[in-house]
């Protein structure tokens, strides 16, 4: 065991993972890290809760041309097949999650 991991688990918020190698222990700023994740863990709740991920998410993914392409349209509404929509999104919906939850 040469490393020492801290999860976060609050509800509503994103998950946050804090890496410590045992290296990593000889500074005391630390040591009171692993300290505080016994005796006061509220200090790590994250600030970042799942809405506020899902608002920015929406803001910045743009809308695929390509979904619309593969749209069908009925009684002039606009229908996106989910598998087009579902294809075309996720890639950038998840490296976007990842790189919001790789900032704690």
């Amino acid at each position: 065991m040469d490393v020492l991991r801290t999860q976060t688990n609050w509800t509503s918020t994103v998950q946050q993972v804090y890496t410590l190698a045992l290296d990593d222990l000889k500074d005391a700023a630390n040591g009171d890290k692993l300290r505080h994740a016994f005796l006061n863990p509220r200090l790590f709740k994250p600030t970042n809760t799942c809405q506020l991920v899902t608002e920015q998410a929406t803001q910045t993914l743009p809308i695929l041309p390509s979904a619309y392409g593969n749209a069908v349209t009925t009684r002039n509404k606009l229908r996106i097949s989910p598998a087009v929509l579902f294809s075309a999104c996720l890639p950038r919906m998840w490296s976007f999650c990842r790189a919001e939850c790789s900032n704690g």
